[in-house]
């Protein structure tokens, strides 16, 4: 059965998946990034020169990924200094899971 447009739009929903953060007392939801966020953080990667091209890569990611309960982003790009600023354990953590949630993982994406 193919799908219609209505179908596949009404089906397209952002995933979110909570993390606990016992550090921090409790949760953080974690965003599946939409294709448009996904492009940008990847032409970004690109466009950035060899020396700070991964100068706050989680930071940035997580930027795009945590969000509240309804999968409103809680940061923005105004706050990637201080998302990098965070514990890095706790940041690291955050970020694998990141990765997992949008099939940047090597594998990942048959896993999808």
């Amino acid at each position: 059965m193919s799908l219609s447009r209505e179908s596949i739009v009404g089906a397209a929903k952002l995933r979110i998946v909570p993390v606990a953060v016992p550090e921090w007392g409790g949760n953080v939801n974690l965003r599946e990034m939409t294709a448009g966020q996904r492009d940008q953080f990847d032409a970004l990667q690109l466009a950035t020169d060899e020396a700070t091209r991964f100068q706050d890569i989680r930071a940035r990611l997580l930027v795009n990924s945590i969000c509240d309960d309804a999968g409103n982003l809680l940061f923005t790009c105004f706050d990637v200094s201080t998302v990098s600023g965070f514990p890095a354990g706790v940041v690291n953590r955050l970020w694998e899971e990141c990765l997992e949630l949008n099939g940047m993982k090597p594998g990942a994406a048959e896993k999808n």
